[in-house]
């Protein structure tokens, strides 16, 4: 791989002591399941789980990847069950491995976790697809796999529901883009950084939604927030007494704030409404489908489910579910001793 790509031949980084990574890395030395995606699959990972329970290897954390539910939803829309059937096939699999299930309660605590969910995708392409190029025709936007000209503007990364498109010449503003993009009713909302304060516009609203952290107001999630204009942009809720609650947009404060500030560049993000997605140079399309990657409900929502623990867990958010498993760890050390 590092022959035919700029990757270097070694890369230090990060990881577990123990690692299973398809064909690339396998425990099992007679796990055959590496003709499907290299191995990159459920079968696959399942055996590799078996494996590690048969031979007394399972470490005080494992973390087990099942991919292949995600496909079919892409192509058949959320409303399928072949994934989960074919997945619950496999965690019987493991199950078997025990003498009974009961015992695989024992002595562990199982949490079965989707990563995100996805909303259906019209079926007409023409109405469905979002074409940010169309959009943006007015500027040079750069073409995938070339290199950055001096007369380049823009350049579009679309992925899935919601897009980041960047301002890379100094002849226009993120503005001038946003106001581009806000003529789509198809667009849920655009957003920005502008010195302190996140910009957030939309086409069915002329006004300005503005907000940073800090301030006097204060969502579900004790985070306080500074906010300014035109909230039904983002779908919040706010009371008198100035608590914020999340509807369309689950912990959207956070999320975006976030996202616009993970990297540095001059940047805009653009939203989907549900039904619809982005596409630009090679973007994988699926209309009559399913596809994520928007802040939307219908997006970020997804089935947790827990045994071998009653640790509550103070907020239901992928980001609170780190802490939640290091405080069950603190909890089984201290019974212990």
């Amino acid at each position: 791989m590092a022959k035919t790509t700029p990757l270097p031949d070694q890369y230090q980084t990060n990881g577990p002591k123990i690692l299973s990574f398809g064909d690339f890395i396998k425990l099992d030395p007679k796990n055959k399941h590496v003709v499907n995606r290299l191995g990159l699959n459920d079968a696959f990972s399942a055996q590799e789980f078996k494996y590690l329970l048969k031979k007394d290897l399972l470490p005080e954390f494992t973390f087990m990847y099942m991919p292949e539910n995600d496909h079919s939803v892409h192509i058949k829309g959320p409303m399928t069950t072949k994934g989960i059937e074919k997945l619950d096939k496999h965690l019987q699999e493991i199950l078997n491995v025990y003498p009974k299930w009961e015992n695989a309660l024992d002595n562990i605590i199982w949490i079965i976790i989707g990563d995100s969910k996805q909303s259906s995708i019209k079926k007409n392409k023409k109405e469905a697809l979002i074409d940010l190029r169309k959009s943006l025709s007015n500027y040079h936007v750069v073409k995938l796999g070339e290199t950055v000209r001096n007369n380049d503007e823009v350049v579009i990364t679309a992925n899935e529901r919601m897009a980041y498109v960047y301002k890379i010449n100094n002849g226009f503003s993120i503005k001038d883009i946003a106001s581009k993009l806000q003529a789509d009713s198809r667009i849920a909302w655009i957003a920005w950084k502008e010195n302190e304060m996140i910009q957030v516009i939309s086409g069915a609203n002329k006004e300005v939604f503005q907000f940073k952290p800090g301030g006097p107001y204060k969502d579900v999630y004790d985070q306080t927030w500074y906010i300014k204009g035109n909230s039904a942009i983002l779908d919040l809720d706010i009371k008198s007494n100035h608590h914020i609650t999340y509807r369309n947009y689950p912990d959207g404060l956070s999320r975006l704030y976030g996202a616009l500030h993970s990297h540095k560049g001059d940047f805009l993000i653009v939203d989907a409404k549900p039904g619809y997605e982005f596409i630009g140079e090679s973007s994988p399309e699926h209309a009559g489908g399913g596809a994520h990657g928007s802040m939307h409900k219908d997006d970020s929502l997804t089935p947790m489910i827990v045994t071998g623990t009653d640790k509550s867990i103070d907020h239901l958010r992928i980001v609170d579910i780190k802490s939640w498993i290091l405080d069950i760890f603190e909890g089984d050390i201290i019974r212990s001793n």
